[in-house]
């Protein structure tokens, strides 16, 4: 009887998954518009206040698998203001890297290539791949570069999904926030216009395939913790990964 249940459940889960997905779609256009008839100043304070509770969500995963003095590379820093914040709370030394600038926050940071990270190997106590794996094309190209450069952990959160619906649901959520989203605060002046340009490809993972993945290297999973996103059909996921 429990795994009828159980079955029900998640059919149920997933009808929901896509009545939501269609809604959220038609919601998210609407919601463009109105962002960008939303003044400034008040624009200003609701991503700020977004972007703070996201920040201390994350700060609650990772925290247990930093110390305070850490040297921490953050690859694919984007804005750096999530590197600021955890510098602050944790009295480390976060360094940013990414392949557009568009940083606005006061820590030291470089523009590469893509491909090679421009520092020398063991260099960093911990690296940050924070939602942006999904960014690339070649996930073994940055997750080799990060494996180099690290002495000990790799600390990686990432939108998964675990239907169809809901990859889609995955898809246009972060296309919707970065890019359409992003044009509303470049054209508030909000946001550098290097935001409009971060690659796209999607290239999103289900929690099983990262664990398959992370399996082909020299890697521990120290920590996993899943976090849902309360009405949105949407799943956070951070790992922490011990070199071998």
């Amino acid at each position: 009887m429990s795994g009828q249940t159980s079955g029900i459940m998640k059919f149920a889960k997933k009808i929901w998954q896509l009545i939501f997905c269609l809604l959220y779609f038609i919601y998210s256009i609407v919601q463009i518009v109105a962002l960008a008839l939303v003044p400034k100043k008040n624009l200003r304070n609701m991503f700020a206040k977004l972007e703070e509770k996201e920040f201390q969500a994350r700060l609650a995963q990772m925290a247990p698998h930093l110390n305070a003095g850490d040297r921490v590379l953050d690859i694919g820093c984007g804005t750096g203001r999530f590197s600021r914040f955890v510098e602050r709370a944790m009295s480390i030394h976060a360094v940013g890297v990414d392949v557009v600038d568009y940083a606005d926050a006061q820590i030291e940071m470089c523009v590469y290539d893509g491909q090679r990270l421009p520092f020398v190997d063991a260099s960093f106590d911990a690296c940050l791949l924070v939602f942006v794996v999904h960014h690339c094309r070649d996930h073994d190209a940055i997750f080799q570069e990060a494996l180099r450069v690290t002495r000990n952990k790799i600390v990686v959160f990432e939108d998964t999904y675990d239907s169809a619906w809901q990859m889609l649901f995955v898809k246009w959520n972060d296309f919707q926030t970065n890019i359409l989203q992003g044009f509303i605060k470049v054209l508030k002046g909000l946001a550098k216009i290097g935001i409009t340009r971060m690659p796209l490809p999607l290239t999103f993972r289900s929690v099983q395939a990262w664990h398959e993945y992370f399996s082909r290297y020299p890697v521990t999973i120290e920590a996993e913790e899943l976090r849902e996103m309360g009405y949105k059909p949407l799943t956070k996921v951070m790992f922490c990964l011990k070199k071998s």
